[in-house]
């Protein structure tokens, strides 16, 4: 479905999901502007609309891009045999900040996806977590 998205170059791609991110993160599903999106993402509203359908697309799509990131580079890479909790605290701190450098606003997103009243997407939302694909925060 976001093919065009994701194999754009790593740049573009990834300004567009973290202005994406910084948008819906601050002000919601519902008040989020996708104009504000493409011009924090240095890209027309056209083009943007090119990558993806609707902002509703765009938000769901958001939605299963950070859990797979939280994933594989958070939860994935934590070692639980680690026997020592400050050495594992430790590592989970680093893994946390390698994922914040990446994407600052991802936390923020996922608990206003999580928390959101909009039916389409609390649909959605309640569907993963129901199947347990939500990453638990």
């Amino acid at each position: 479905m976001f093919t065009k998205l994701l194999h754009l170059e790593p740049k573009r791609r990834d300004a567009i999901i973290n202005a994406a991110l910084k948008e819906f993160a601050s002000k919601g599903y519902d008040d989020a502007s996708t104009n504000v999106i493409a011009k924090e993402s240095g890209i027309s509203k056209g083009l943007l609309f090119h990558y993806i359908n609707t902002k509703k697309d765009l938000f769901l799509f958001l939605f299963d891009y950070c859990n797979q990131v939280l994933k594989e580079e958070y939860f994935d890479l934590i070692n639980f045999n680690e026997r020592d909790i400050l050495e594992r605290f430790r590592q989970t701190y680093l893994l946390k900040v390698d994922v914040i450098h990446k994407y600052p606003r991802i936390f923020e997103f996922i608990k206003v996806a999580l928390l959101t009243e909009t039916n389409e997407v609390k649909k959605r939302a309640g569907r993963k977590k129901k199947n347990g694909a939500i990453i638990r925060l």
